[in-house]
């Protein structure tokens, strides 16, 4: 999850290069010029799918686990998180009204439990779930919101 953009086709990489099937989904993943191109390549051990986490209903389980048997899921990557409302412009922690502290947290938190949550049934056993953050919530021009979503994303245990 959160496989476009800078880090999600790196980590998809890195899995490929280990031997390893990969279903690497975020919202516009499907024309990533970078996971394309890995999938051209893959001989068939990417699949790249469309993922909205924004929606509540984003998450179709089905759709990523294929016809896989439960149990059978060795790993997942969390790497979603979005510093703002995409396209709003807005910089400083005064711009933010609650309804879009609500729409970041609903990706960056809500969205990423949702997809740990509908995989769990389909994790093996042992297994291993990674989730990311960046530096990106330090440089980012506009880090009012990310940077604390950042943090908080390495921090669930279990």
């Amino acid at each position: 999850m959160g496989a476009g953009g800078n880090l999600g086709p790196v980590w998809v990489e890195s899995l490929l290069v280990e031997g390893a099937d990969v279903v690497a989904c975020g919202l516009g993943a499907t024309e990533d010029p970078t996971l394309v191109a890995l999938g051209a390549t893959s001989g068939g051990a990417l699949r790249v799918i469309d993922l909205d986490i924004a929606r509540p209903d984003g998450v179709d389980v089905t759709a990523l686990v294929g016809d896989r048997d439960h149990h059978s899921i060795a790993g997942v990557v969390l790497n979603a998180g979005i510093d703002s409302i995409p396209g709003s412009g807005k910089i400083g922690l005064g711009d933010y009204s609650f309804d879009d502290w609500q729409s970041v947290f609903q990706v960056n938190v809500f969205g990423v439990v949702a997809v740990l949550n509908s995989l769990l049934p389909y994790l093996a056993n042992p297994s291993s779930v990674v989730t990311l953050g960046s530096m990106y919530g330090v440089v980012s021009p506009k880090p009012a919101m990310y940077s604390h979503f950042n943090d908080g994303a390495g921090s669930m245990k279990n």
